[in-house]
């Protein structure tokens, strides 16, 4: 961990407990759902995938990316126009289940925010060696991730994310929000 220069564990306990509840009840909500046909992840890579887009778009005051639909948005690509890219997102999901497992011993959506965080930033930073990241590297991956949840949160809602204009209310624009 420290050549990383990552946290210690201790300082993630309680929200690690928090984050372990609230992961849990969002799976099971989630992936207990047959409304989604377009289903292109397994569980497993809908939970990596869902914890790193509430990484680069957090909840706060407005909806984070689980709540603005970004995992929706993503499936749908991957089963149509994108699909090409599913093989790049099974590896990089891995690779990222894989780094948290080397850098914290446990799964990245079981880890707290900060520790999250560490493992997203040495990911977009390249910094991880090894056979996890030859194809995609980390860094591609990571561009990948982030151009696929912007356009989840702040793409037009009818595109499977910006779940009742999420992103458009935050920003101030009710006229392409369905609110005027």
């Amino acid at each position: 961990m420290g050549a990383l220069g990552l946290p210690s564990l201790s300082s993630c306990t309680n929200s690690l407990i928090q984050a372990a509840g609230v992961a849990g009840q969002e799976l099971t909500a989630e992936t207990s759902s047959n409304s989604r046909p377009n289903r292109m992840l397994t569980a497993r890579q809908t939970e990596i995938l869902s914890a790193l887009a509430e990484q680069i778009i957090p909840t706060d005051a407005d909806p984070g990316a689980r709540d603005a639909g970004v995992m929706q948005y993503i499936e749908k690509i991957l089963a149509g126009d994108q699909a090409a890219k599913q093989p790049l997102y099974a590896a990089g999901l891995e690779g990222v289940d894989q780094a948290s497992r080397l850098t914290y011993g446990r799964d990245y959506a079981q880890l707290c925010f900060q520790e999250q965080t560490s493992v997203l930033k040495a990911i977009e930073q390249g910094q991880w060696p090894g056979e996890i990241w030859k194809s995609p590297s980390s860094q591609e991956f990571f561009h990948m991730l982030w151009g696929h949840v912007l356009e989840g949160f702040y793409g037009p809602a009818e595109e499977g994310g910006n779940k009742n204009y999420a992103s458009w209310k935050m920003l101030g624009f009710p006229e392409h929000s369905g609110t005027t």
